[in-house]
Formats: structure tokens, sequence, C-alpha cells
């Protein structure tokens, strides 16, 4: 019997981008570079941020045409809130879909939204009291005094299995079901049903029981 061919050999991960003209290179991730370009443009003249960074697959060098954009924006005292305020107008450039707002403390504030056309995002506005790091890599969009580098961890990324369910109840499970639909699509089937079975646990404790 002649031996099993040999599976093909893995394609080279891409390194990850250091401008937002490397994202442009690459089709899949057209959309997301468009409004990235957006959102830089907006930040740079806005006097509140101190910085901001892509984080997440796309500046891992990961993304794909189904990958949300991950954007950490680091901002003065007092202005997390009224900075989201002002960005929503200029990021959503579609209908929205769902939108999801939340904070990180009782000083920063973050948005999770997916637009008509399936492109989704999430916005963190982090004032400096809030102790969000951020950990390489990263693609910095706004660095005014050089501030991403201050914020920097070196601490190990968490992974998709320290993804607490359900932690904020029904507000946002579109978002954890949304993001379990792009993981079945890109057939990462083991990652989507561990944590739909986790998610099943998590609500099955927290909801009270059907009469």
């Amino acid at each position: 019997m002649p031996p099993a061919p040999s599976p093909p050999p893995t394609p080279p991960r891409p390194a990850p981008p250091t401008t937002l003209a490397a994202l442009a290179s690459q089709p899949d991730l057209a959309r997301a570079s468009g409004w990235l370009q957006r959102m830089q443009a907006a930040l740079q003249i806005e006097p509140t941020c101190l910085g901001a960074a892509v984080v997440g697959s796309l500046a891992a060098g990961r993304g794909d045409a189904m990958s949300d954009v991950d954007l950490v924006v680091y901002c003065q005292t007092a202005s997390a809130a009224r900075l989201r305020d002002r960005l929503q107008p200029i990021a959503a450039d579609r209908p929205v879909v769902h939108r999801f707002e939340g904070a990180h403390d009782a000083h920063s504030v973050f948005e999770k939204v997916i637009l008509e056309d399936w492109f989704a995002y999430e916005m963190h506005f982090v004032e400096p009291t809030t102790r969000m790091r951020l950990q390489p890599p990263y693609l910095a969009l706004v660095d005014a005094g050089h501030h991403l580098r201050q914020r920097e961890s070196q601490d190990k990324p968490l992974g998709r299995d320290t993804l607490k369910p359900y932690a904020w109840g029904d507000a946002g499970l579109v978002w954890e079901l949304f993001n379990c639909m792009k993981w079945l699509r890109r057939g990462e089937t083991d990652d989507a049903a561990a944590f739909l079975r986790r998610l099943g646990e998590a609500i099955a404790t927290q909801r009270p029981p059907q009469r």
C-alpha cells in the first residue's frame, strides 16, 4: 500500500502589521482599514485623546474579512463618555444592527457595535485611573507623548478559553453569539462549541428557572 500523501504545508502566518497601509494592502481587510483611517483622522484632532491603538486579531496579523476591529483609546480624565459620544456618528458609517454599551469601571466606558453590512467593532475609552494595559502586538493610530508605551504590559494575552460567558447578562448576549457565528464560519468548531457550553451553563446558573 502506498504511503499516505503528506498534508500540504501550512502557509506562513503574516507578520503583524506596523502601519494602516499594511492592512489596506490586504483585500479582505479593506473595510477595516478604511474604517480605521477615518477613526485615526478623527482622533488625531481630538484634544482629549492621549493615544489609540488597534489590538486583537488585526494587530496580530490574523485578521480576515469577518474580524471585528478592537480599538483602545486612552483619554484624559473625565472625558471617556463624551469622547465615545462624539465618535459614535463617525464610527457608525452604516445603519446599526446592534449596539452594546458598558463600563469598565466608574470612569472608563466601551461600546460593541454590529453594522448593517455585518462589519463589527468595539471601542474602549480608557481614562488614566483605569488599569487597562496594552499588550503587544498592537498597531498605534495616535500616540501623543508616547503614551502607549507607558501603558504597555508584557503579560500573556488572554485566550478564548478565558472569556467569561454571560458576563454582561442579556445585554451582552447578542455580541457573544455573533462571535460564535464567526468562529463557526471559519471552521473553528471546537472553540464555538466550548464557549456555547459554558454560556449555557452560565445562563442556567444566573437566570431564574422556568415556572
